[in-house]
């Protein structure tokens, strides 16, 4: 999505603790920018999957701001029919958010 703009200097996933830490690094920049994703879900609400996040940081203002206006928005997940199988394990392994949230599915 940014390719040729940023790239990714370090990525972690947390299925435990439902995290999802991201290093990218701005060409041209010294410094990387961190964002966090807490308490994020893939569900299904009956018709489509969808995804929320509930919580996120950033060691950068601007990008705070802007994952301010994103929280509890949740995202129509695109069908993938040939990966429908994969999307209802995705699902099943991130769904402590749904039942936090109260969420359908």
């Amino acid at each position: 999505m940014l390719k040729g703009i940023v790239g990714l200097a370090e990525f972690k996933l947390d299925l435990v603790g439902g995290t999802i830490r991201l290093k990218k690094r701005p060409y041209g920049e010294k410094d990387s920018l961190e964002l966090c994703l807490e308490d994020f879900a893939v569900f299904h609400d009956g018709e489509f999957y969808r995804f929320i996040i509930c919580h996120a940081c950033s060691d950068e203002r601007w990008l705070r701001n802007l994952l301010a206006k994103l929280i509890s928005t949740t995202w129509k997940v695109p069908a993938m029919p040939q990966l429908s199988a994969q999307q209802i394990l995705i699902a099943e392994v991130f769904k402590t958010t749904r039942q936090h949230w109260n969420l359908a599915g």
